[in-house]
C-alpha cells in the first residue's frame, strides 16, 4: 500500500508541473485518471508550442 502512495504522489507532482485553474481535487481522482489528465495536458503543451518547419522557413 505505500509503494501505490509513492505511485500516487509522484503521479500528482508530474501532474502539478502543469499550472490549472482552478487545480483539480487530485484526492478525487484515480492514479490512472492523473496520469491520462498529465498526457493530455503534456500533449496539448507540445501542440500549442510547436514550431512549424514552414513558419520557421518564412523568417529567413
Amino acid at each position: 500500500m505505500a509503494n501505490e502512495l509513492t505511485e500516487r504522489e509522484k503521479a500528482i507532482m508530474e501532474a502539478k508541473k502543469f499550472v490549472t485553474i482552478p487545480e483539480p481535487d487530485y484526492s478525487q481522482m484515480s492514479i490512472d485518471e492523473i496520469r491520462k489528465r498529465t498526457e493530455y495536458m503534456e500533449s496539448a503543451f507540445k501542440l500549442a508550442f510547436e514550431i512549424d518547419e514552414e513558419d520557421e522557413d518564412d523568417d529567413l
